[in-house]
């Protein structure tokens, strides 16, 4: 079956990046889980960004752009609709507030179209180099003054503070401005994702940021991180135009560095073996906050109701946990995939993943699938706008229909245009 070409928002003559766009992923980013925003401006942050993109920017978009916009708010309002009729309940102001965050990552992907990744890359990089500035004075003994009240996550708004109390076995690590340190990492793999079409660009056009990235990266001490960051490079290494010999050998030298970092690193082999080993002989009523952990308490809630979900509240998403653990302790299940398909049901994990294959921009699709998958495992990411847009952004390419390379002459991305394949 042929698939169809969505079209794409952008000028005829792509404009560079400029203040306005950098304003408003700084916008977008300060939405995406930091400490500082979300304690003073809580779930309002939303339907704030959502009014000042409307303002300022006054978003235009074509038919196609509604169709597709109306379709995912019809999606969620159908979901939060069975819902209400199979739970008895439901949170209104969270699925207005999960609509709002949807509505707010498809504006912005339409306003920016393919400037979008560079606008992120350069974004990303000063975040980077703000937190590499605060982290070094934390390893240098500094105290840094937190701005939150005592008991929660320390942050100064655009450095969330690393705290003995937040870890049993305290680690220095870099969490950059959001809530925790793999949660930046995810972050910052998405700034090397987005040029997935062509990462040779990246590194040879912005070599200087792809270093201040990685050391960022490197603070952090994901597992998640790394992993994903390896499988970039192991992409990076397959994709190149390099002859077989040479493209072997980084490859193997690649797999020979994880293999490394994964056996002497405890962050890493020894603490998914032993969250692995944990999880093997958890049932579903247990507390455990690993992502193996939290699999088996999300596989219990998804069983319940795979088409629609459990929701957003707390007396719905964990009803039979709810009785044995305090809040706090149900907010820290880990895994952001089976998590957000426990609390909106499989159709639309399935949808969102089916939207990167619509994506006519977007060649390297299988990647970017395995890329959200991965990251999904270690952070509740699609509780942002920022991986919710990610079906919807301009990646800067094109795919040809049943090995059908498209006429550029017919301007794929120009305004309101559908690509057209050549006969």
């Amino acid at each position: 079956m042929e698939r169809s070409i969505a079209a794409v928002n952008m000028p005829k003559t792509e404009k560079p990046v400029n203040k306005g766009d950098l304003s408003l992923v700084w916008l977008l980013l300060f939405s995406c889980g930091n400490p500082f925003i979300g304690h003073y401006l809580d779930r309002y942050i939303y339907i704030v960004l959502l009014v000042l993109i409307f303002i300022l920017y006054k978003p235009h978009f074509t038919p196609s752009d509604k169709k597709t916009l109306y379709r995912w708010l019809g999606l969620l309002f159908i979901i939060f609709a069975g819902q209400l009729i199979t739970l008895k309940y439901i949170s209104y102001l969270a699925c207005l507030n999960y609509m709002a965050k949807l509505t707010c990552g498809f504006c912005i992907a339409t306003v920016l179209g393919a400037r979008f990744k560079d606008a992120y890359l350069s974004v990303m990089t000063v975040i980077c180099v703000i937190s590499l500035f605060f982290f070094s004075l934390q390893a240098l003994g500094f105290s840094i003054p937190n701005l939150l009240p005592e008991g929660g996550r320390g942050s100064i708004g655009i450095y969330s503070i690393s705290m003995r109390g937040d870890y049993d076995n305290y680690q220095l690590r870099n969490a950059g401005m959001f809530w925790e340190p793999g949660a930046f990492a995810g972050y910052i793999n998405i700034a090397f994702v987005l040029f997935i079409n062509n990462l040779k660009e990246l590194i040879v056009k912005h070599k200087r940021k792809v270093i201040i990235l990685l050391i960022a990266l490197l603070t952090t001490f994901s597992t998640t991180g790394y992993i994903i960051l390896a499988l970039i490079v192991a992409f990076y290494i397959l994709d190149s135009r390099a002859n077989g010999a040479v493209k072997l050998f980084f490859l193997v030298a690649t797999m020979v560095l994880a293999l490394m970092a994964f056996t002497r690193l405890d962050f890493l082999g020894e603490k998914i073996t032993s969250q692995f080993e944990n999880a093997s002989v958890l049932t579903f009523d247990s507390n455990e906050h690993s992502r193996f952990g939290s699999i088996i308490i999300d596989w219990y809630y998804i069983t319940l109701h795979p088409l629609f979900g459990n929701g957003f509240a707390l007396e719905t998403r964990y009803a039979y946990h709810l009785q044995f653990y305090d809040e706090e302790t149900l907010l820290g299940f880990g895994n952001g995939f089976t998590g957000i398909i426990g609390t909106l049901g499989v159709p639309f994990m399935l949808f969102y993943l089916y939207s990167f294959y619509k994506n006519q921009t977007l060649r390297q699709w299988t990647f970017i699938l395995t890329f959200v998958i991965l990251s999904l495992q270690g952070e509740q990411f699609m509780n942002y706008p920022l991986y919710l847009m990610l079906p919807f952004i301009n990646y800067g390419g094109y795919r040809a229909i049943k090995n059908k390379p498209y006429n550029r002459i017919q301007e794929p991305f120009s305004q309101g245009r559908k690509a057209i394949p050549v006969e």
